[in-house]
């Protein structure tokens, strides 16, 4: 079924895929992906994790509504940029000279 809103990172996904004429393994091999993974987020039943996203924004070729909100202030600069990056919060001990 072809989206007719754009309400989560699924439906954009799903509508580039059919207007491509790909099948759910194409987009998952092209994202590097498993097809019950593609499968979920076009169902909208899981979020693509956070490593995905900058391929799936590549994918679509635009960063899609869901997290193209206009930060208001650094701190949301700040996670809007990890998420599309695909930066997680965590850090590590190398990251410290640890």
């Amino acid at each position: 079924m072809y989206p007719k809103t754009l309400v989560t990172l699924g439906d954009p996904t799903r509508k580039r895929r059919l207007d491509l004429g790909l099948y759910q393994k194409d987009i998952a091999a092209t994202l590097s992906a498993d097809v019950q993974m593609v499968l979920n987020w076009e169902k909208n039943r899981q979020s693509p994790h956070l490593a995905v996203l900058p391929r799936i924004i590549a994918f679509l070729g635009y960063i899609p509504p869901t997290l193209a909100k206009a930060p208001d202030g650094l701190v949301d600069h700040v996670k809007r940029y990890r998420l599309t990056h695909g930066l997680s919060q965590e850090v590590g001990q190398a990251d410290f000279g640890g």
